[in-house]
């Protein structure tokens, strides 16, 4: 029998059985004295569910993606209405960021995580649930984890942390 988590991470990374109705916009931002790089922001909005916007920053040598999502146009925890929502939202996020991946191809791409949020008994399941899922889906795409960052904060939020996968370049 498999585990919840198990359950969680096929279901949400699995190719989808029918295609996931949503709106695709790129906006570029050229390099100003303001911003050191330009800046592409790709944004998925789905029907029902979750928007999901994926800043790409273009370096001279490469470019980096940080992926951002949200829930009804708000950064709110994925399952605060009901686990079915959760469920939909997770699966919106992953194929965006797959269609981001397999599209654009960045050296770099991260997200954040807040480390300590509860999710029932367990202060540390919605962390463990996301790192697991991103790294399916980095390994299905050809990136390894390159790196964790911990930002602490200030009071009013719990400890956030970056997580950074680099793309493995096949060697000839």
């Amino acid at each position: 029998m498999k585990s919840f988590r198990q359950y969680i991470q096929e279901v949400v990374t699995d190719a989808p059985r029918k295609h996931i109705e949503h709106k695709y916009r790129a906006t570029d931002f050229p390099k100003t004295r303001h911003n050191r790089h330009a800046t592409t922001i790709h944004d998925y909005k789905y029907k029902h569910g979750a928007d999901v916007e994926i800043h790409t920053t273009h370096r001279d040598t490469h470019s980096s993606s940080h992926f951002n999502f949200k829930v009804g146009g708000l950064e709110r925890r994925t399952g605060e209405s009901n686990p079915k929502q959760a469920r939909t939202v997770l699966k919106q996020a992953v194929h965006a960021g797959s269609h981001h991946l397999r599209t654009e191809k960045p050296k770099y791409f991260s997200f954040d995580v807040n480390k300590k949020e509860r999710v029932g008994r367990s202060e540390s399941a919605r962390k463990n649930i996301y790192h697991k899922i991103m790294h399916r889906l980095s390994d299905s795409h050809g990136y390894e984890l390159h790196n964790k960052k911990d930002h602490p904060t200030h009071g009013w939020s719990k400890a956030i942390q970056t997580v950074t996968y680099k793309r493995v370049d096949k060697k000839k």
